[in-house]
């Protein structure tokens, strides 16, 4: 989800989009899922409304209503919101979801994989094969796999992870890029990556 703030908008809003998310940056908070669906919200408009030069009710509610899932859905609406709440703040007249309207999260129970079921994981990863469009994906697929489950690291840090960040020396990987304030050093345990 690398979208930047600069991205080129081409709704009516696209002013206002690229204003709230150098607000974001300048605040130092993260604006990586914002600009993406502030993206698609300008993609929904200029698809389906490119008139459209006010944030309404209608067309809040109709872009939160595309997508399938409810989670994505959540993160719209929260995104719109924040939209809707920058343009109010601008003196710029335009519709913000109240809080009561977004749905909570549900917390989902982890599933706890059986001895088999993990080794029968690391099997299919083992055998990745080559593809041309992925090259050594047959290689760094196994070790990342690896590497979340040995390190309880989340997807997107692993994903994000240099060959800079791991000390074999130390035992140790540099996990800085889930968030650059929080930045850890996560042990490592040799064994488990020598099979």
């Amino acid at each position: 989800m690398n979208v930047e703030y600069n991205t080129k908008y081409n709704s009516h809003f696209a002013k206002y989009i690229k204003s709230t998310l150098e607000l974001q940056v300048s605040l130092g908070r993260s604006h990586e899922t914002s600009a993406f669906n502030l993206q698609n919200f300008d993609r929904f408009i200029c698809d389906n409304y490119p008139e459209a030069d006010k944030l309404t009710q209608e067309l809040a509610q109709k872009w939160c209503a595309t997508g399938l899932s409810e989670t994505g859905s959540v993160y719209k609406m929260t995104t719109i919101r924040s939209f809707g709440k920058y343009l109010v703040s601008n003196g710029i007249d335009a519709f913000v979801f109240p809080t009561s309207w977004i749905p909570k999260k549900r917390t989902k129970l982890p599933h706890i994989f059986t001895d088999a079921e993990i080794l029968q994981f690391f099997s299919a990863a083992d055998t990745v094969p080559p593809h041309p469009k992925s090259p050594f994906s047959e290689y760094t697929i196994p070790v990342v796999f690896r590497i979340i489950y040995a390190c309880g690291l989340r997807p997107q840090e692993a994903r994000l992870l240099r060959r800079s960040d791991v000390n074999y020396n130390n035992r140790v990987i540099l996990v800085a890029e889930s968030n650059p304030s929080s930045a850890y050093y996560q042990p490592f345990f040799i064994p488990f990556f020598t099979s």
